[in-house]
């Protein structure tokens, strides 16, 4: 198993389910963001059945520039010069993604034996991943 897919859009973070009073919720934007991982997924292993090995993950998450920075800065963002160094946290978006292709990619995200998730600038946001079967 070796392939890559595209979420087009913003990446979302995973964020601890909340409450409100008596019932526990998730997010609504983590929850359509990991049906839309999923489904993307899903596109890409059809007709495969989940992986039941070890699996390797890469993420590039390609977020946003602020609008309010400068021209000279926003350059310097899409040549790879300025990183996001602030939120979301890097490994809040791999959970995101990591937890959305159980039962898709693989059977459980416990299969996943390595990991990264890099954070760079860009004008199309997207959360790129690259799967891997484990092989030394």
């Amino acid at each position: 198993m070796n392939f890559t897919f595209v979420v087009p859009g913003e990446p979302v973070p995973w964020a601890r389910a909340r409450t409100n009073g008596k019932r526990h919720y998730t997010d609504p934007k983590v929850a359509t963001y990991k049906r839309t991982v999923a489904a993307v997924a899903q596109a890409c292993m059809h007709p495969r059945k989940p992986h039941s090995g070890p699996v390797v993950l890469e993420m590039r998450a390609v977020l946003p520039i602020p609008a309010s920075w400068s021209a000279k800065r926003r350059a310097a963002a899409l040549e790879g010069l300025e990183a996001p160094g602030k939120k979301p946290d890097w490994d809040n978006l791999g959970k995101a993604v990591s937890d959305a292709l159980n039962g898709v990619v693989y059977v459980d995200d416990a299969q996943v034996v390595r990991a990264s998730v890099e954070k760079v600038y860009g004008n199309s946001p997207q959360m790129v991943v690259h799967v891997m079967g484990w092989a030394r």
